[in-house]
């Protein structure tokens, strides 16, 4: 879980706001909205785990949320492609802000519930190292996200 935490926070600030809101920078009000839209859908997939049905069913199938995690990786090329306007649509960057802010709500929220409830965690003391470690796998992969965003604006700038 530690891994997945820390990869979906790399995904979210490698793509938002440098990359997903600077797809139409001649439209005065698309960053807003899109910034907007990302929130919202981030909260509402913050409180999804509130719901039990959301969860994995058993502790086996707890792969799935790293398997989500990782699948993210699949708003890179769409946003990029979207950036570059090979997919001159608006109204699809709004529809990827929804699904992209959803799933960091999500997925990280799961990821950050699930991580001290692993195996061998069995006592209060061993939950909290849990916990401070899931603290520090948000800071490294939000660290590495932000590097590698500032990494692309610059190579976009320069062609």
């Amino acid at each position: 879980m530690f891994v997945s935490c820390g990869f979906t926070f790399l995904i979210t600030l490698f793509l938002f706001p440098n990359i997903s809101t600077g797809m139409f920078p001649e439209s005065k009000w698309f960053a807003t909205i899109s910034v907007f839209i990302f929130n919202c859908s981030d909260v509402l997939g913050r409180f999804s785990p509130s719901l039990k049905f959301m969860w994995p069913r058993t502790y086996g199938k707890r792969w799935i949320i790293v398997a989500a995690s990782f699948a993210r990786v699949i708003f890179v090329p769409l946003m990029l492609l979207y950036s570059y306007h090979y997919i001159p649509s608006e109204a699809y960057g709004y529809v990827m802000e929804v699904l992209f802010g959803y799933s960091n709500g999500f997925v990280g929220s799961m990821s950050l519930v699930l991580g001290p409830q692993s195996r061998g965690i069995d006592n209060d003391g061993k939950r909290f190292v849990a916990g401070t470690l899931m603290g520090i796998s948000i800071l490294v992969g939000a660290t590495i996200g932000t590097v590698l965003s500032i990494m692309t604006q610059t190579i976009r700038e320069k062609y």
